[in-house]
């Protein structure tokens, strides 16, 4: 079964519990923070707070129905894609009272494309939560970010990269190397590419 091994992100981390536990989720998110450093994972484990802690292999494996991935192909993510997503919104849940629509590198979502999902901003079904995650949050569009609960990610600390790249197998001192030169972001590490298309950071 697939794991989630999230390092860091302590307050954004704790704020999504809160308000989870406290019955006050919005309906949409924006994770914003540079490359790299764990905004998707902490996504995905909200999307399972959300949908359910049993439902965790299938929304790691991207095979849960109430959960959709809206993401860019060749740089761009399209209007085509957009009524696709808008399409899948406008369904009941299949397994429970909620469905979430992950948009990531939402700065890909150019002018047509972000116009035609502004509706499903203002417009939202009542079942759904949409997480937009992206390094870039100044190219979209302002009426976009107005209609979004803004959670800001720290880099990564030098000993939580470190950490990472051991569980992955390095040895002690080339994962300290490693970690030093990272900059807080694992994607400073071009010989560390997460294979896992849905799990990455």
């Amino acid at each position: 079964m697939k794991t989630l091994s999230i390092k860091g992100h302590k307050e954004a981390r704790e704020f999504l519990s809160r308000i989870l536990e406290e019955g006050r989720i919005g309906h949409a998110y924006l994770f914003t923070g540079r490359e790299g450093i764990g905004k998707r994972l902490v996504a995905l484990e909200f999307a399972i707070k959300i949908l359910g802690e049993q439902k965790k292999e299938r929304v790691l494996k991207g095979t849960h129905p109430d959960l959709y991935f809206m993401e860019p192909e060749k740089g761009l993510i399209t209007i085509d894609k957009v009524r696709e997503a808008q399409e899948w919104l406008s369904l009941s849940p299949m397994e429970g009272d909620s469905k979430v629509l992950l948009v990531d590198d939402a700065h890909t979502l150019k002018e047509e494309a972000a116009n035609a999902f502004l509706k499903s901003l203002e417009e939202p079904p009542s079942s759904a939560v949409i997480i937009l995650i992206t390094p870039f949050p100044h190219q979209l569009l302002p009426t976009i970010l107005s209609r979004c609960q803004i959670v800001r990610f720290s880099p990564l600390k030098t000993e939580e990269v470190e950490e990472i790249l051991r569980e992955k197998g390095l040895d002690a001192s080339t994962a300290r190397e490693l970690a030093i030169l990272s900059q807080g972001s694992l994607l400073q590490i071009q010989s560390l590419k997460e294979e896992d298309t849905i799990v990455k950071y």
